[in-house]
């Protein structure tokens, strides 16, 4: 995402998960503007979580990325300490049925 235009880029897989491939791919590259950009990594945990109300709505990628938006001048633990914040509210606290990780990296 750009701190400047808030735009939200999303990176493509260029190889498949860890483990599963042994044939080696073609990575693909990326510029990055010092201080001009944020990468966010989260799961598919995140972005399934279920709302803790039963009416089987997802927290979906676009919440995700709208805090980094809306926060984008903040530091990266206060942006991180805002999507775990309210993911525990919309889920009610209710314990995961998969893994929930989120990486927040001001470039």
């Amino acid at each position: 995402m750009s701190t400047r235009t808030g735009e939200a880029v999303r990176l493509e897989a260029t190889r498949p998960p860890l483990g599963l491939a042994t044939t080696p791919g073609e990575d693909a590259g990326r510029t990055w503007t010092r201080h001009e950009a944020i990468i966010c990594l989260f799961t598919d945990g995140v972005a399934e979580a279920l709302g803790g109300g039963g009416g089987g709505e997802r927290f979906g990628e676009e919440r995700v990325l709208g805090h980094v938006a809306r926060l984008k001048d903040r530091s990266a633990r206060e942006i991180l300490e805002s999507v775990h914040a309210d993911l525990a509210g919309f889920t009610g606290g209710a314990p995961p049925a998969d893994d929930r990780t989120v990486v927040i990296l001001k470039v």
